[in-house]
């Protein structure tokens, strides 16, 4: 078996500011996507020739899947959980009332 240093993309000794980052490998994806599955907003700061401040470059992405199909569902089950939780709070004879109506709603169920 052959050792060999691992592939350093052509620099000898490259300083975390020239590694890949998760934007870099996410600029294909939302370049490609960008349209259909995302709105995808780039917000860039250039200073003008002399000024003394850094660049700003930011994105702010909208996922739609996330806000059209998820979102709703999400709605539902947040409005679903908030409304039983109160039967958290309840006595023990308000859980066996609780029981026994389900028990008399499921044989009505059955008989029907």
């Amino acid at each position: 078996m052959r050792y060999a240093p691992a592939w350093d993309c052509g620099y000898v000794d490259p300083t975390p500011l020239s590694q890949y980052s998760a934007s870099s490998f996410a600029q294909p994806i939302r370049r490609a996507l960008g349209g259909i599955a995302f709105t995808a907003t780039e917000h860039l700061d250039m200073p003008k020739p002399g000024e003394i401040r850094t660049a700003k470059f930011g994105i702010e992405i909208k996922d739609r899947a996330m806000i059209y199909l998820y979102g709703p569902i999400c709605a539902c089950v947040l409005a679903a959980s908030n409304g039983l939780n109160r039967f958290n709070y309840l006595k023990i004879q308000e859980y066996l009332a609780v029981v026994f109506a389900a028990l008399i709603l499921l044989l009505l169920v059955v008989a029907i």
